[in-house]
């Protein structure tokens, strides 16, 4: 059960260092980045929903009440500036980062090291610029204002110009690759990565404090106010004040690795594990509300609540629905050899997933019923 600490118990050097070899070993098997394939999540732009239908492509499918139409794929059918030739775009490999969507441009990052800007208010995608970077990218950028904020595979923060693509030097730099998205708040940026530190950047000033953790972090980071809510692969979810340089609020011992981003509404923080557990937390305290676990499979999508249900998708294809007040399970739904790993995109009256094969697949959330709204490769 929940025990508060605040302060950061330090285990053995040698200890800690074997752990974190062994936590990124298991996830570089668990993700085969050696042959990406990618698990960006599908985002919204303009009426249209992008997705990732093919390693390295991205689509833009129309909705309606027929079947869904494609409007255009990315690169295929893209307007490129003067000096970009097509044999420039063949390289780019899977995107696992959620593009960035921001006022008719979509920014993209892939695992190959290209940040892209792309313009999709005409007929169709045009590339306003192309940035190459010298690493590989798996986390996803975030946007402030006019800079896009890129970790890196080589542990870089790097700031681009979101209108040019020029970039900055490195703002936070850790000794092992990030992973996960940063946040943002106020003049701060927030990054956590493998090398078990969480960092404070500011655009001017750079890294403004560092915090070890005592395990690696590979999920996305969530910022509510003044705290900074952070899964580790050491099986505990951190609550940090980011006024008092990262002091610890509270943590909470799971039964897996917190990967997927947590989701919060109003006083409740709800958390999942790589051991298929879903954990209601009290925001402020860290106390356990309840627990859900009925399939031991790992949860890497991002719960979401939609039409008064909380939503989990397993990595392999198994959906629930439940109360949230309670974690009584409402329904159950299997999507028979699919994998889920990208987080849903909630839309009006329902939540899409993107399977690994590139289906868009439609989820009423009060009953669990599923529609395939797009076949991808």
């Amino acid at each position: 059960m929940f025990h508060v600490k605040h302060r950061l118990r330090a285990l053995p050097r040698p200890l800690l260092a074997a752990l974190g070899l062994l936590a990124l070993l298991a996830a570089a098997c668990a993700t085969d980045l050696g042959s990406p394939d990618g698990w960006a999540a599908p985002v919204e732009a303009d009426g249209l929903v992008l997705v990732q239908a093919n390693k390295g492509e991205l689509v833009a499918v129309r909705l309606g009440d027929g079947p869904a139409r494609v409007a255009w794929r990315f690169p295929e059918d893209a307007a490129l500036p003067a000096g970009v030739d097509p044999d420039d775009l063949d390289d780019i490999e899977a995107f696992y980062a959620t593009p960035v969507v921001d006022d008719g441009t979509v920014y993209l990052a892939s695992f190959s090291g290209e940040v892209l800007a792309v313009d999709i208010t005409g007929d169709g995608p045009r590339l306003a610029w192309i940035t190459r970077l010298t690493h590989e990218l798996v986390a996803s950028p975030v946007l402030r204002g006019s800079v896009l904020y890129v970790p890196t595979e080589g542990g870089e923060l790097l700031p681009l110009d979101a209108d040019t693509g020029a970039m900055g030097a490195s703002l936070a730099t850790a000794t092992e690759r990030y992973w996960s998205r940063p946040a943002v708040g106020g003049s701060a940026i927030y990054v956590a990565g493998l090398d078990r530190h969480v960092r404070a950047a500011e655009p001017q000033a750079g890294e403004r404090w560092a915090l070890e953790l005592e395990g690696a972090v590979a999920g996305d980071l969530l910022l509510d106010g003044e705290t900074l809510f952070v899964g580790a692969l050491d099986r505990r979810m951190y609550a940090l004040d980011v006024l008092a340089d990262g002091a610890e609020r509270w943590r909470f011992q799971g039964d897996g690795w917190f990967w997927s981003r947590p989701l919060i509404d109003g006083d409740t923080l709800y958390v999942t594990t790589t051991n298929g557990s879903v954990y209601a937390l009290d925001a402020r305290s860290g106390t356990e509300q309840w627990q859900f676990r009925e399939v031991d499979d790992e949860i890497r999508a991002q719960p979401v609540l939609a039409g008064g249900v909380l939503v989990v998708a397993m990595r392999e294809g198994v959906l629930f629905g439940l109360d949230p007040s309670t974690g009584v399970r409402q329904w159950q739904q299997t999507l028979s050899g699919s994998k889920l790993l990208a987080d849903p995109l909630v839309l009006e009256s329902s939540i899409l997933y993107v399977t690994d094969g590139g289906d868009l697949i439609s989820v009423d959330p009060r009953s669990g019923a599923t529609t395939t709204v797009f076949e991808g490769s």
